[in-house]
């Protein structure tokens, strides 16, 4: 992985542009154990505005709700609603 800039530097996260083999894209790396939602909706959003597809890096694991959500939508094709 090759740096490219950094877009933010906090106390505990750090958003990079970074290129690797499959292109650029926005890396968010926190400092702590656990991530919660909002840092997660905060980075896509961050991701969205530039344009970039985006990971994420923690020193922990997924809280156990995030990691079920994140492994339920892995195949989602759709979403609809019935009018």
């Amino acid at each position: 992985i090759e740096i490219i800039g950094i877009e933010g530097l906090k106390k505990d996260e750090i958003l990079l542009k970074v290129k690797n083999s499959g292109g650029e894209q926005l890396l968010v790396a926190y400092k702590k154990k656990k991530i919660s939602e909002k840092e997660i909706i905060k980075a896509s959003k961050k991701a969205a505005e530039l344009k970039m597809d985006y990971s994420i890096l923690s020193m922990g694991e997924l809280p156990k709700k995030i990691s079920e959500l994140k492994e339920a939508l892995q195949n989602l094709k759709d979403i609809g609603k019935v009018e």
